[in-house]
């Protein structure tokens, strides 16, 4: 296969991955590749090979009657992912400890920083960047592509309720304040209390978003009391 037509592949499939992560495309949407060929200015075959591995990392499905449709994550599916996300996430935190220089020290204080100032009207998209190109930094120190594929695909699987988590009153500030947690450990190449801390992270925003007002999350939290102590 062309090297060229392998980067258009990849191409396209980012620019889907983006645009279900950001909600251009919505839980429960027909993805029809004619009409993202003709939106996406390209052929048909790398928007259906895109799809195809999409659906291989959780973010689509292909029905017999509907075609491809973006996944719907339930509240069950939810509280597993952000435990399982925990474990792997603080995983990954203490395998980049004794990698991250100075450099991506201060990059992190600096993408942090950015994440705590941004303006209402900016969350959605302009957090969603800022937050992964922070998570990204600690993935690359982990020296472990396989580590990095999978957290990447949680990351995107996640995307729905990491937008509704930004619109919390006071969650940016507690995102900003846990973050800095995470890096006043790595500036101390304390890699357990790195993992630590970023396990904390990810089981308090379950926590946050299973107290909030999503109609589907509250009735799983009715149902599930012990699942947010």
């Amino acid at each position: 296969m062309p090297i060229e037509y392998q980067t258009l592949q990849q191409v396209v499939m980012e620019r889907l991955r983006l645009d279900i992560i950001n909600g251009v495309f919505q839980p429960g949407q027909r993805l029809i590749a004619d009409d993202i060929a003709k939106e996406y200015s390209v052929s048909r075959m790398p928007v259906r090979e895109a799809l195809m591995n999409l659906e291989a990392v959780g973010l689509v499905t292909g029905t017999r009657h509907k075609g491809v449709i973006v996944n719907q994550t339930s509240a069950e599916d939810f509280v597993a992912l952000y435990e399982i996300r925990a474990v792997l996430e603080g995983l990954a935190g203490r395998l980049a400890c004794p990698n991250l220089s100075k450099e991506d020290i201060l990059k992190l204080k600096e993408l942090n920083q950015d994440m705590r100032v941004l303006e209402p009207t900016t969350l959605d998209r302009k957090f969603q960047e800022l937050n992964r190109e922070f998570h990204a930094i600690i993935w690359k120190a982990t020296n472990s592509n396989r580590l990095v594929n999978i957290l990447k695909n949680l990351h995107a699987v996640s995307s729905f309720y990491r937008n509704l988590t930004v619109h919390l009153p006071g969650r940016i500030e507690e995102i900003c304040n846990e973050h800095e947690e995470s890096i006043a450990a790595f500036s101390c190449k304390d890699a357990f209390k790195a993992e630590e801390a970023i396990k904390k992270h990810y089981l308090k925003t379950k926590l946050w978003l299973l107290k909030s007002n999503h109609p589907d999350l509250a009735t799983f939290q009715q149902e599930n009391p012990t699942k947010i102590s």
